[in-house]
């Protein structure tokens, strides 16, 4: 074990100024500690204790003070007590659902059954699906972001197992009987060859651009892909043009997934993870994703069936069977489109990009200092697809031709800046700037 996540103890008079010099994720009130429960957030939160209001078990603790060690992570590894005698009671860590549950659940012991499949209360579950010390390890705006995120990966899994399902179909019925094999062997390949151009353009084109508004990006790549699918889950209508189908859906979809996979795993991640745990966070989205693929294959395969009975059983009435496929994967397609809008919404970034500092200097032009934008506010009026400057924005770093008109016009702006500050250090002011040519310029033109 690290040194930095070794537990340390305390003694029980010290409690309250170790609780006091530490962001704990709760402190209760205690004989020590004055004060009602607070949640703060702990980005770099070394292994602490903390004292915590318990209920003193006969024979063994004797005025209920208990010391909480906690990892570096923010589990809990152990608590102490107090014996009458003075010495130290070990007791088991306190569970999530204890910590949350009201005082008459806690104290007559009734839990909901709910509790154990709740991660948030489960300490198995807490363990498989959250970062480690959740949610203190996390940004505030994880949680509202997961639970459209996990809502965006279950229609996004559905509509995988539908459009393999649909390329596949697509592909025998475009071969020839004897051929099958070969050439269905040969449109694969050929299909998924074309992916690699794709993640050269926008490897290439599209990087910077995701750091500078990952909002936007992260609703637009995720767009594509839904545009590539739509692609796929038409091959099986027109199997003869089965490769440039699947190319044309291989070349969107791979680009948009270079777009999405550097904003999950760099952007986002690095704006999640508050306790260097990046690697952490980034795996518990992976686990969450696998898991409702397992959940989204049933289901994937069942509208697909539905679909191609439809069309098996009513092959007179071909704009009932399509009525059909349209509401059913549009249905995915939209649904899945609702979650990745409202999840790039509720994001809450911290960090200023040039966007974000053009409308906090705005405010600050306008109306002074209270006019500026706290961070929700900010997000709220960021958006997703907002406009992100206007013509009355003041302009930061402008280039050469924003700052001056010609070159003439430029050294004597430069001149007149020069100018300005060796007045103010002389206490003098002066209006005359130099030129280049041996000539001297006037300022009224700068």
């Amino acid at each position: 074990m690290s040194a930095a996540a070794r537990p340390v103890a305390i003694a029980p008079r010290d409690a309250a100024l170790r609780v006091a010099s530490t962001r704990a994720r709760r402190v209760v009130s205690a004989p020590l500690l004055r004060g009602r429960t607070e949640r703060r957030r702990a980005p770099h939160h070394r292994a602490r204790a903390t004292t915590r209001a318990s209920s003193p078990r006969e024979g063994r603790s004797d005025d209920g003070q208990t010391l909480v060690e906690t990892s570096s992570g923010g589990q809990q590894l152990r608590r102490w007590g107090r014996t009458p005698t003075g010495g130290f009671d070990r007791q088991p860590p306190r569970r999530p659902e204890e910590e949350l549950a009201g005082p008459d659940e806690e104290a007559t012991g009734r839990a909901s059954g709910l509790a154990r499949w709740d991660p948030r209360l489960s300490p198995r579950l807490r363990a498989v699906f959250l970062p480690a010390g959740y949610p203190d390890t996390v940004s505030p705006d994880y949680a509202p972001f997961i639970r459209w995120h996990l809502g965006s990966l279950m229609f996004r899994n559905v509509l995988e197992v539908i459009t393999a399902q649909s390329l596949l179909v697509a592909l025998g019925m475009g071969s020839t009987p004897g051929a099958l094999p070969l050439t269905a062997a040969t449109k694969w390949v050929l299909k998924d060859g074309i992916g690699s151009l794709a993640t050269l353009a926008a490897g290439s084109l599209g990087g910077q651009k995701c750091d500078e508004d990952p909002k936007r990006w992260w609703m637009v790549s995720n767009a594509f892909e839904d545009v590539a699918r739509v692609f796929e889950l038409v091959t099986p209508a027109a199997p003869g043009l089965f490769l440039p189908l699947a190319a044309t859906a291989t070349f969107v979809r791979t680009a948009a997934l270079t777009g999405r996979g550097s904003l999950v795993n760099g952007s986002l991640m690095q704006h999640f993870a508050r306790n260097e745990n990046t690697a952490d966070v980034r795996a518990r989205l992976e686990v969450q994703g696998r898991w409702l693929a397992l959940v989204a294959l049933p289901v994937g395969i069942g509208i697909f069936r539905t679909v191609s009975r439809t069309f098996a059983t009513d092959p007179e009435e071909p704009w009932r069977d399509v009525a059909v496929a349209v509401a059913l994967y549009g249905g995915v397609v939209c649904a899945h489109l609702v979650c990745i809008w409202n999840a790039a919404r509720v994001l809450r970034f911290e960090t200023l990009n040039r966007a974000r500092l053009v409308r906090q200097a705005r405010a600050f032009r306008d109306g002074g200092a209270d006019a500026m934008a706290d961070v929700d506010d900010a997000g709220d009026e960021e958006g997703v697809f907002r406009a992100r400057f206007f013509s009355d924005d003041p302009i930061l770093g402008a280039s050469l031709p924003d700052a001056a008109r010609d070159w003439a016009h430029l050294e004597r702006l430069v001149g007149h800046a020069r100018d300005s500050a060796g007045a103010r250090g002389e206490g003098e002011d002066s209006g005359v700037s130099f030129g280049s040519s041996g000539g001297s310029f006037g300022s009224s033109g700068g």
